[in-house]
């Protein structure tokens, strides 16, 4: 676990996140805001982690983005293997099928998020 304080113990750093994300949910669900929770480390370690925090939150605010070159980076898919394109429909089929999931795929990393919202003037 690297960028974060190393004298704090992960499960303390998970139990602060949780906290956080309950506060900033109950303000994203009173002005309709979705927010997503990505892939991403230091706290995020794969993307059951990203299904374990949504879940332990449980708002209806709070949803998932798995980036799939992040899946990649922390190795909850190797490349390199045969069954590399089964183990994406694996994961993304599992995430898909939670009511808190965003899955609709990037279209462009370089001018739209993960929700295909466009984030630039770029055509």
């Amino acid at each position: 676990m690297t960028d974060v304080d190393p004298s704090i113990p992960y499960h303390e750093h998970w139990r602060l996140c949780v906290e956080a994300f309950k506060e900033v949910s109950r303000f994203a669900e009173d002005y309709g805001v979705t927010l997503a929770l990505q892939n991403h480390p230091p706290i995020i370690e794969s993307y059951e982690d990203v299904l374990d925090m949504v879940e332990e939150v449980g708002s209806e605010a709070l949803k998932t983005c798995i980036d799939p070159e992040l899946l990649i980076w922390v190795r909850d898919v190797d490349p390199y293997t045969e069954d590399v394109l089964e183990k994406f429909k694996t994961i993304y089929g599992r995430v898909g099928k939670l009511p808190w999931s965003i899955t609709r795929p990037r279209t462009s990393y370089t001018s739209k998020n993960c929700w295909g919202i466009r984030t630039s003037k770029t055509p």
